[in-house]
């Protein structure tokens, strides 16, 4: 007999879609007429476990609206294959992106899910060539694939890593040119980078560095993985609700600044949506 505990907690927030995209954003569903703020991201920016994000204190400090359209687990990926969701951020004031780690998205040594990025489709031949010791058939998340392979000799990793973040630099770039508004770079710093288990994985200073030339601006805040985690597999670190305040009140300077010179272009509407693209929708949780 199989007992199955469902938690009943309320959820602090509401779900909500934008029109022409299949994923679920935490609400509630903000109108695209107005100034806004696009936030893009993963889990961090998402904030499953606080009443508040920085999204709601950017709203606060900035008197913008703020729309957050993080992705819990997921990569650059899940946005370049979202033209909707580009939109919606090229329609935007500025842009605020969530760096997270290097390993959920698509990459010539493995495949992953479109839209949950942290899903584990299958290797390539190149993959298999360099690891035909590993079992594939039982990894179904890509933090499980790489803490696997770590596990086997040093060297091959080592291939695997340098593949991962030249391919991650690649589609973040990618990402900041799609979106062509002033962006702001949330990095997640982690005490060690090289940590399998942390929000930002092996993005390091020079990374960093290399997408400083993209963005107009950086936040470092400081995401350890957090202890005892219920599924080290799937889930790393979190912020608090302080930690959410302190980016509102680092990046909201910046964002007012932005505003105050690009009022007019913030009342565009980036390549002429059809009729029902600003319609949104909420969903309760």
């Amino acid at each position: 007999m199989k007992i199955v505990f469902i938690d009943q907690t309320p959820s602090p927030y509401t779900l909500c879609q934008y029109s022409g995209s299949r994923h679920f954003f935490r609400g509630p569903a903000k109108a695209l007429s107005a100034p806004y703020v696009a936030i893009l991201g993963g889990s961090l920016s998402f904030g499953k476990e606080v009443k508040k994000t920085y999204t709601e204190g950017i709203e606060t400090l900035t008197g913008m609206a703020g729309v957050n359209l993080a992705i819990p687990q997921s990569g650059p990926d899940a946005y370049l294959a979202e033209k909707s969701i580009l939109n919606i951020a090229r329609g935007a004031v500025a842009c605020v992106i969530e760096l997270g780690g290097v390993q959920n998205c698509s990459n010539a040594f493995y495949r992953t899910h479109p839209r949950r990025n942290d899903r584990f489709i299958a290797p390539t031949p190149a993959l298999v060539a360099l690891y035909p010791d590993v079992d594939f058939t039982n990894i179904h998340f890509t933090r499980h694939l790489l803490k696997t392979l770590f596990l086997r000799v040093a060297d091959r990793f080592a291939d695997v890593k340098r593949t991962l973040t030249d391919n991650w630099l690649e589609k973040i770039e990618q990402l900041i040119n799609h979106v062509q508004v002033p962006s702001i770079l949330i990095w997640p710093q982690a005490s060690d980078a090289l940590d399998l288990n942390s929000d930002a994985m092996f993005i390091t200073q020079p990374e960093i560095d290399i997408l400083s030339g993209f963005s107009h601006k950086v936040v470092r805040i400081q995401s350890d993985p957090k202890p005892g985690g219920r599924n080290r597999l799937i889930t790393s670190g979190t912020l608090s609700e302080a930690d959410h305040l302190n980016i509102a009140a680092k990046v909201s300077p910046w964002l007012l600044s932005i505003e105050a010179q690009h009022r007019p272009r913030a009342q565009e509407i980036i390549n002429q949506p059809t009729a029902g693209q600003d319609k949104t929708r909420t969903l309760p949780q």
